[in-house]
């Protein structure tokens, strides 16, 4: 069962989808490993969305979790972040994370302007000081391409910021999305950290015991 879950990951499937385009168009053999690390995060990404939106529909809750998601994606992409050694553990953990923070932003929560204010200068404290973080895809990255996503990762979480004042200053109606966006940006924030780093490893090393792969 566990080599049947590794043929159908993400990794396998790009692997086997850049075999054939180095294959076709031997040119682009010096691109191999940024051609399978792109179709990886795609086809990732494309899975996460279809179970999410299929999950989030069924609970009511689809706005706040494609907000959540797609913020979090982002971020992801460009400022890195704690990673399981396996997908399966990652699409799990991940989704839990983006639904509980939906359903707890469009039932419980609410972020003022303060609270939005602050986790705005700590996430950019925090993706200044450590961003990108980067595990398997290091070896793709030199110091200016890192440098460039750390930019990358400052101005869109800028660009939010400017347009959350703009969204509470225009309408209050959406409180529950604009707490999904900044809460996902703090979750986000927070994987960067060494703290997230020793959580996941220990969950990690826990669920591969109970064999969750």
């Amino acid at each position: 069962m566990k080599g049947t879950i590794k043929m159908i990951t993400p990794f396998a499937v790009s692997n086997q989808l850049t075999e054939y385009v180095v294959k076709q168009v031997p040119e682009y053999k010096v691109r191999k490993d940024t051609i399978r690390y792109g179709l990886e995060w795609t086809i990732s990404i494309v899975i996460q969305i279809t179970l999410v939106t299929i999950i989030a529909s069924l609970l009511g809750i689809l706005s706040e979790a494609l907000i959540t998601l797609l913020t979090g994606a982002v971020l992801r992409a460009f400022g890195g972040g704690a990673h399981f050694k396996s997908y399966t553990k990652c699409v799990m953990y991940s989704s839990f994370i983006i639904l509980f923070i939906s359903i707890l932003a469009g039932s419980f929560l609410f972020l003022n302007f303060i609270h939005i204010t602050l986790i705005y200068i700590y996430a950019m404290y925090i993706y200044i000081l450590k961003a990108p973080v980067l595990h398997k895809t290091k070896i793709l990255f030199n110091e200016r391409k890192k440098l460039k996503f750390k930019v990358i990762s400052l101005i869109f979480l800028t660009v939010l910021f400017l347009l959350t004042i703009l969204i509470v200053e225009s309408s209050r109606s959406n409180h529950s999305l604009i707490t999904c966006l900044w809460i996902s940006v703090l979750f986000q924030s927070v994987s960067l950290t060494n703290v997230h780093h020793s959580i996941t490893d220990w969950l990690d090393i826990k669920t591969t015991k109970k064999g969750v792969y």
